[in-house]
């Protein structure tokens, strides 16, 4: 997500949410050529150097994945053009190696954590076992034998200082015997292409300054979505195949976006709605904005969606929008041009009750001018009662 400078206004209800995750969303590319595109990293130093404020560690290959398109094995991200790709589960058994291999990225925050002060975590993921099939055949031969699987074990591990993209990480935090403060203990498993959020909250022992997300626990402690019969007969075969070639691997691989950290709650899916539409379209028609029948006072089930509103205000404090009233044409046209502006300034009144500036918010009244259906059917008249927000230039 491309989240905005926050304004903090004063009312703490309203406090929007500051995410402290630097290039959240890995949207921030030091190179973007069309080579890059569906493409998997050339070893850390590649990902390191593409990725701003990120970086991988030494004999791991953290992919960055810019802008895929429906030729690549890629799905799309969750919003923007980037996201990582990391293997969390590749045991050293399917390799005829004794090191077990995954990846993690180092992130860092744009402040410390206050100590003892309680943050919200967010990040999202898609399995994919697309690409991880694809990503072993690229890596080593086309007709190389895989399994590709879900499994848990995916978490953030905060830190006071950064560790050095050079070492051996998992060594590392082996002998400094750290574990991730936020860990999914549930198989992750996702639709080809689809995402799904996980979120909680973690209490900050220290102030922190950088996180590492990824797999912190071997496969041995890594649970995995095939039974334990399946998993006893691949060891079989493996144990009894004459050459390497005939290994059957077991790889997880997870693409991640989006990483959130905060005092407050990440933003609603409504509020990144009605971003989206105010930055392209200019204009946003309200989906659950009611009154009481004849009358310009809200209902509560009004006031999510005009929260949803008032963060994005409240995150972009040079915009000026209009809040516009609309009518159906049943009753008078004068009393259809009062009922119009009514509502629309008490949708103002209530965004300036929240704290949003005067100089932001403007509102007329439309009456029946502009209707966007026939007021000839009921379908007709609900679509043009409606309350709108469209931006001033």
């Amino acid at each position: 997500m491309r989240f905005f400078t926050i304004f903090m206004c004063l009312f703490p209800a309203l406090l929007m949410s500051q995410n402290l995750v630097v290039n959240p969303g890995f949207e921030d590319i030091n190179a973007l050529d069309d080579y890059r595109r569906c493409r998997y990293s050339d070893g850390t130093r590649d990902f390191n150097r593409l990725v701003k404020d990120w970086n991988g560690f030494r004999g791991q290959t953290p992919d960055i994945i810019i802008a895929p398109d429906s030729n690549c094995v890629y799905p799309a991200p969750v919003e923007g053009r980037s996201m990582v790709g990391l293997i969390t589960y590749l045991p050293a058994a399917d390799r005829g190696l004794e090191k077990d291999f995954r990846e993690m990225v180092q992130g860092q925050l744009s402040e410390p954590m206050k100590v003892d002060q309680v943050y919200h975590v967010q990040f999202w993921v898609s399995q994919s076992k697309k690409v991880a099939d694809h990503h072993l055949r690229d890596v080593f031969w086309t007709d190389i034998k895989t399994v590709p699987l879900a499994t848990n074990n995916l978490g953030i591990l905060f830190l006071d200082y950064p560790f050095q993209s050079g070492i051996d990480i998992e060594k590392s935090l082996s002998d400094l015997e750290m574990y991730p403060n936020f860990n999914v203990e549930e198989v992750i498993e996702t639709e080809e292409g689809i995402w799904k959020k996980y979120s909680g909250t973690i209490r900050a022992r220290n102030a922190y300054t950088h996180f590492m997300i990824g797999n912190f626990y071997r496969t041995y402690y890594t649970q995995t979505n095939l039974s334990d019969s399946e998993m006893e007969a691949i060891d079989h075969h493996n144990q009894n195949v004459e050459y390497e070639y005939n290994m059957k691997r077991r790889i997880a691989y997870y693409l991640i976006d989006d990483i959130y950290v905060g005092l407050t709650p990440p933003p609603s899916d409504a509020t990144k709605a009605i971003a989206n539409l105010l930055k392209t379209a200019k204009a946003y028609t309200f989906e659950a904005v009611h009154f009481e029948s004849g009358k310009s006072d809200l209902l509560p089930s009004s006031f999510p969606e005009l929260d949803a509103l008032a963060i994005f205000l409240s995150e972009n404090t040079s915009l000026r929008v209009e809040i516009g009233g609309h009518t159906d044409s049943v009753g008078s046209e004068a009393a259809n041009q009062h009922l119009s502006e009514a509502r629309a300034k008490s949708v103002c009144d209530y965004l300036l009750s929240k704290g949003i500036a005067n100089q932001q918010l403007t509102y007329k009244g439309y009456g029946e001018s502009l209707a966007k259906a026939s007021n000839k059917t009921p379908e007709g008249r609900r679509l043009n009662r409606r309350v709108e927000c469209k931006v001033l230039e």
